[in-house]
């Protein structure tokens, strides 16, 4: 390139007293005229490199606006009016506005290309300002420099529901129930996943109870009902739970819980989701892992594209449950975090070392859901417990039958239809299994989709919409029609009320006189009979 050669050979002149020969010669050498060759030392002079040497392109500079003042002015004035609102239009109906505004000015129309320049021109903060609420402002764009420290293990946990990207099937059709509910319960010093509750409806504060429960409590036995090898450690109560604004977050039956065991509650501010991203995290990676099995429906439809997430699905939910909990404590629990830089396994054996005890909760486990759940009251009968369209018997209810107890509280603290927990008299909790034997051992809540299902399948007398429809118009008009006679009937009974009092009225009684034995007597064929007695 010959600024390259121009500037080899120029930048050794550059402070120097070059004779007119020499000045000529290199003139002749370059093949350049005197005054460039000035012009270009200059060049060199201020800025010494060869890029200064190049040969600009020709026409406007990068930058330089080619519209007129009033081009200029009206787009501006219209971005800042007409694009920059909470309306969120796009940019293509934005511009067919444009058009139809210069159009009535009688003002030549910019290009769309030039029209999507000036947007890019736009700054953050003035489309911050225009296009999103203050909240939305907050959540997306205030820098995240704020987060939830924990000196010890427990002292913070966060909880969170989410849908798993993984679809269920029925245990007993083996249909399809959909996406399953996950709540997740996180440890926010030492970032192990304390407890999870998989649920196929919610989430409501039975999600919560659970999930509560489950962290608060050994999991040994749980691994070993699982079937799964390793450990999951457990640490006991925590001092202060982290949630959103969710309404089963601020249950009768949550409150109760947290004052009973002494559990501190904080609430995110409202639309920040960022105050979760502990929990919102380890939700992620879970979801990210599910993603390896049949039926997964992946992150979004882009990511799913034709993938037959219904066809190709076959975990039941119990085989989900034991997915996820060998996930969480044989290889989240034992990986490197990347934000600890150790295991959470190993910084909890850290906080040991330095004295942490957990602690534990004084009552069982059926005791602590039952304070983190809602009670039902039923009628205790000679026949048992009804609850739910399902009749449960026990002899222990029978004694309380024989006692004349009325009613019982019902905590349906077992995940199975085929048994209930009763709260007796004593304060005492006691299981209650179902008199039909047949129940297969099925959730409650997949009960009730599978119950509903039979009683669609069987109703062959379902009435249309139309036929209901004739049947209300029917009721309405026997309605009326009953009015109508009620009202004549009324209107006859004073009719004929009115014409006796007008009669009685009209015709008065003889006079009385002493000593005249008269006697009078009513008949209802004349208006008076008179006879002499003697």
């Amino acid at each position: 390139m010959k600024h390259l050669e121009y500037f080899n050979v120029l930048r050794f002149l550059i402070g120097k007293k070059v004779s007119k020969a020499s000045r000529d010669e290199v003139c002749a050498d370059l093949g350049i005229s005197q005054s460039t060759y000035y012009r270009l030392l200059e060049k060199i002079r201020k800025l010494p490199v060869a890029s200064s040497l190049q040969p600009k392109k020709r026409g406007p500079k990068k930058g330089q606006p080619r519209l007129s003042d009033i081009q200029e002015e009206l787009t501006r004035n219209f971005i800042l009016r007409e694009h920059l609102t909470k309306q969120k239009p796009r940019a293509s109906k934005s511009y067919l506005r444009l058009i139809e505004e210069f159009d009535r000015l009688s003002v030549e129309v910019p290009s769309d290309r030039t029209f999507r320049r000036r947007l890019k021109s736009i700054t953050k903060d003035q489309e911050r300002n225009g296009r999103m609420y203050a909240s939305e402002r907050r959540s997306k764009h205030s820098p995240k420099t704020k987060h939830f420290q924990a000196s010890a293990p427990m002292e913070v946990v966060q909880i969170d529901h989410t849908k798993l990207n993984a679809i269920a099937i029925s245990n007993i059709d083996g249909e399809v129930l959909g996406r399953v509910i996950i709540t997740v319960v996180e440890d926010i010093y030492t970032r192990l996943i304390v407890g999870f509750y998989l649920s196929l409806y919610g989430p409501d504060h039975e999600c919560v109870s659970h999930a509560l429960a489950h962290a608060c409590y050994d999991k040994s036995e749980y691994l070993s009902k699982q079937g799964l090898k390793g450990n999951w450690v457990n640490l006991g109560l925590p001092d202060l739970i982290h949630m959103d604004n969710a309404k089963e977050f601020k249950s009768v039956a949550l409150m109760h819980g947290c004052s009973e065991y002494g559990i501190n509650v904080h609430y995110r501010p409202i639309r920040t989701p960022h105050f979760g991203g502990h929990v919102e995290s380890a939700i992620r990676t879970l979801n990210d892992n599910l993603r390896n099995i049949p039926g997964a429906t992946f992150a979004n439809w882009q990511e799913r594209g034709d993938y037959p997430s219904e066809k190709l699905a076959c975990f039941t939910l119990p085989f989900l449950e034991k997915y996820v909990a060998n996930h969480i404590a044989n290889f989240y629990h034992k990986t490197t975090h990347s934000k600890l830089g150790v295991s959470p396994e190993q910084k909890y054996e850290e906080a040991v070392e330095q004295g942490f005890k957990p602690r534990l909760p004084p009552k069982t486990k059926g005791k602590f859901i039952a304070d983190f759940s809602a009670s039902y009251i039923r009628k205790v009968r000679d026949l048992g417990v009804e609850f739910e369209c399902k009749e449960y018997w026990d002899p222990y209810l029978a004694s309380l039958y024989n006692q004349n107890v009325s009613s019982v509280k019902v905590l349906p603290i077992e995940e199975t239809v085929t048994a209930i927990n009763v709260l007796g008299p004593d304060g005492e909790l006691h299981r209650v299994p179902a008199k039909d034997l047949s129940l297969p051992d099925v959730t409650r809540r997949e009960w009730r989709r599978y119950r509903r299902i039979v009683l669609e399948r069987n109703n062959q007398t379902k009435m249309s919409n139309r036929e209901i429809a004739d049947y209300i118009r029917e009721e309405n008009q026997i309605q009326r029609e009953a009015k109508r006679r009620s009202k004549f009937l009324r209107r006859a009974d004073e009719y004929r009320s009115e014409r006796k009092h007008s009669i009685n009225d009209n015709q008065s009684l003889p006079p009385a006189h002493q000593g005249d034995q008269t006697k009078v007597s009513f008949d209802p064929g004349s208006a008076f009979n008179t006879e002499r007695e003697g």
